[in-house]
């Protein structure tokens, strides 16, 4: 502080210091605060996952879509009936067929490496 500071620019340079303290302390509870920030980090995992799953979960809707048409429209009756029957199973359960596409590509790959 210089000898021609007036009280007032004194007080200012007082609350401006208040502040920045103020901040600092902020910064610092909020580094200290660990499970505070694991949370935050969760939750924002857990958001993108979730958008990630509805993105998937869009796309292989749109797949079983244009599977059903293809089924329809290109196989004879004979066999267009049970693939029609097989992709209505699966849209209302796909975990079980989603499991099973990971095995076999998983066993794909070790036959193949």
């Amino acid at each position: 502080m210089s000898e021609h500071q007036t009280e007032a620019e004194i007080r200012q340079d007082i609350a401006d210091a208040r502040r920045r303290l103020s901040d600092t302390a902020e910064a610092l509870a909020y580094k200290a605060n660990v499970p505070a920030r694991a949370r935050e980090k969760a939750g924002e995992m857990r958001d993108k996952a979730m958008h990630t799953a509805s993105v998937a979960a869009t796309k292989a809707d749109a797949a079983m879509d244009k599977a059903q048409h293809a089924a329809a429209e290109k196989l004879p009756d004979p066999v267009a009936q049970p693939a029609e029957q097989l992709i209505a199973t699966i849209r209302r359960n796909p975990v079980p067929f989603a499991l099973g596409a990971v095995v076999a590509i998983w066993i794909l790959r070790r036959l193949l490496s």
